[in-house]
C-alpha cells in the first residue's frame, strides 16, 4: 500500500513514508527472506529522495540474504561506480548511501557476490572512510 499509492497531500505523503518505514523495519526485525517483497524494496530504493527510507531499503536487502537481494546490492553499488568513471564524486547523502552498501554487502555471507564488487571499491578513489569500509567488508570473507 505504502509503495503503490501517491499521497493526495503532504500529510498523506508523510504518512505513507512512515507505513513503508515501519513495514520496512518489521521486515529487518523479522529477517523477511520472502523474494516477493524485493520488488517492492527495489521500487522504495529508486523512487524516494529521502536518506532514511534509502538505508533502511538497503538494510531490508541485508536482512533478506537472498541471491537476489544481493544481486540488487550490487547493481545500486554499480550506480555509483559508474557515476565515479564519469567523474561524478558521491555527495555526503550518497557517500551514507555507499557505506551501506559496503557494509550489506560484508555482512552478506555470499563472498561470490560481495567479492567482486567490494574489491572495485579501492580502485576508483573513492574517500578513506569509503576504502575503509570497503576493506573491512572484504575481511569477513578472508
Amino acid at each position: 500500500m505504502g509503495v503503490n499509492n501517491q499521497g493526495k497531500d503532504v500529510e498523506e505523503e508523510t504518512q505513507l513514508r512512515l507505513l513503508r518505514l515501519k513495514s520496512m523495519e518489521v521486515m529487518i526485525e523479522n529477517q523477511a527472506s520472502m523474494d516477493d517483497i524485493l520488488s517492492y524494496i527495489e521500487i522504495i530504493y529508486r523512487n524516494t529522495d529521502v536518506l532514511e527510507e534509502k538505508l533502511t531499503s538497503l538494510l531490508v536487502l541485508s536482512a533478506n540474504g537472498s541471491d537476489d537481494a544481493f544481486s540488487l546490492l550490487v547493481d545500486f553499488l554499480d550506480i555509483f561506480i559508474e557515476r565515479k568513471l564519469g567523474g561524478i564524486n558521491p555527495n555526503n547523502e550518497e557517500q551514507q548511501i555507499i557505506l551501506q552498501i559496503l557494509f550489506s554487502l560484508g555482512d552478506s555471507g555470499n563472498a561470490a557476490l560481495a567479492m567482486p564488487a567490494l574489491s572495485q571499491i579501492e580502485i576508483y578513489d573513492y574517500s578513506n572512510s569509503i576504502n575503509r569500509t570497503a576493506k573491512l567488508a572484504m575481511e569477513n570473507y578472508q
